[in-house]
């Protein structure tokens, strides 16, 4: 191996200590600053990557024909996408809040499943894929239940963590 290449120069296994702390290791605590970084980056991808897939089925009328087909072929996939990116930093800020970051796969379970059920809920007309309610009233409850989730993740974007060092690390530098 020639001196100077990546193997030999240790930044490899440098790039890997970056890449398992950054993606996979869910060691330690992170505040809501560095929280809200890592899901605006990953949302940011996920919508250039649903730009682009539909733009690529735009022209592609048999593979998509309505709400529940584009839900199947395009929003599960970018959401289980989503949930390995997200599932690491919600782990590490359910541990700045003391709490178990297995919690985190609970939450990314409420949120896949209440995206599912949303797919099927008969939405009022209005928009292309879906609206913001339910077009018959016994479908509310329903829709409400579904949505529960998301107030569980909105609440790891404000709710301040604990002071001072907890069972899980120090207290995550304010950013």
């Amino acid at each position: 191996m020639k001196v100077g290449t990546l193997a030999s120069s240790g930044r490899a296994a440098a790039l890997g200590r970056w890449f398992w702390r950054a993606f996979v290791d869910t060691s330690g605590r992170i505040g809501t600053g560095q929280f809200q970084a890592r899901l605006a980056v990953t949302l940011f991808g996920l919508a250039v990557l649903a730009v682009a897939l539909f733009l690529n089925f735009e022209g592609n009328k048999t593979m998509i024909q309505g709400p529940k087909h584009w839900f199947y072929y395009v929003e599960l996939p970018l959401w289980l996408v989503a949930s390995g990116l997200i599932l690491q930093p919600m782990a590490r800020r359910f541990h700045d809040l003391n709490q178990s970051g297995l919690n985190a796969i609970w939450l990314l379970v409420g949120l896949v499943l209440g995206a599912v059920v949303r797919a099927h809920i008969d939405m009022s007309p209005g928009s292309v894929l879906w609206s913001a309610y339910p077009a018959d009233l016994h479908d509310w409850p329903l829709f409400v239940i579904a949505n529960l989730p998301f107030l569980g993740a909105f609440a790891l974007l404000l709710w301040p963590g604990s002071k001072g060092p907890n069972r899980y690390g120090p207290q995550p530098p304010v950013r």
